[in-house]
């Protein structure tokens, strides 16, 4: 929430030159007048709507267990600063939090999902036994330090 509130008074300032665009649609050129008090006002209106909708958006992540199991992945791939990790690097370093490897598969997706890391194709296998564990390549543009 602190990374989001961060980037609310940028928007806002965003928000309020659009309306001030659509205030002046008739305008050749309404960039040449100064933004009211009163369109600054309805965009902060418009963005206090939207922080009572991320704050309820918020509480909801939380209530999810697996956001709080993809937070800990998460931090782990940050302390290690991983680029490449296999399903099973991630269970081995994961144990003590996933009992079996299939409960960190929901996990992957939902990381996944959100863009942190995405699944690489399957490398080909020559000979008996099982098939390699599935490899996952980090998002290189992932700001790793913002994983608490």
């Amino acid at each position: 929430m602190r990374d989001w509130a961060g980037k609310l008074a940028g928007a806002t300032l965003r928000l309020a030159g659009i309306l001030h665009l659509t205030d002046r649609v008739e305008d050749m050129e309404p960039w040449s007048f100064e933004i009211t008090a009163q369109t600054l006002e309805r965009a902060i209106t418009i963005a206090t709507f939207f922080t009572e909708h991320a704050k309820a958006a918020f509480i909801q992540m939380d209530a999810d267990p697996r956001v709080a199991d993809a937070k800990y992945v998460l931090h782990w791939i940050a302390q290690n600063e991983l680029d490449v990790f296999t399903k099973r690097d991630a269970f081995e370093a994961t144990k003590g939090r996933f009992g079996t490897v299939f409960e960190l598969d929901p996990v992957l997706r939902l990381i996944e999902a959100h863009g942190y890391i995405r699944q690489l194709s399957p490398e080909e296998r020559s000979g008996p036994g099982r098939p390699r564990s599935p490899r996952f390549e980090v998002n290189p543009r992932w700001q790793r330090e913002e994983v608490a």
